[in-house]
């Protein structure tokens, strides 16, 4: 997510975030404190929603779908791509 948020920040792609942005994943408390605005920022431009349990999963590992995913949201949400 520290990549996603930091390409996100060299697109000049911006969004209010807080603490209360991550309080409504139940997993919240497990991501790392270097990740947490990262995180946050990706959640708030909608790049990341979560899983339908309502976790992030942020111990979990990304499938190649996943990513593929992210990346997509990111470059549209950039105008790079329809």
């Amino acid at each position: 997510m520290v990549i996603i948020a930091r390409v996100a920040n060299m697109l000049n792609l911006s969004a209010n975030v807080n603490e209360a942005t991550l309080a409504r994943f139940s997993d919240s408390d497990q991501i790392s404190g270097y990740a947490k605005n990262a995180v946050a920022l990706a959640v708030s431009l909608g790049i990341v929603n979560g899983n339908s349990n309502g976790t992030l999963a942020p111990k979990a590992e990304l499938s190649r779908a996943e990513f593929a995913v992210l990346i997509e949201r990111l470059l549209g949400l950039a105008g790079l791509i329809d």
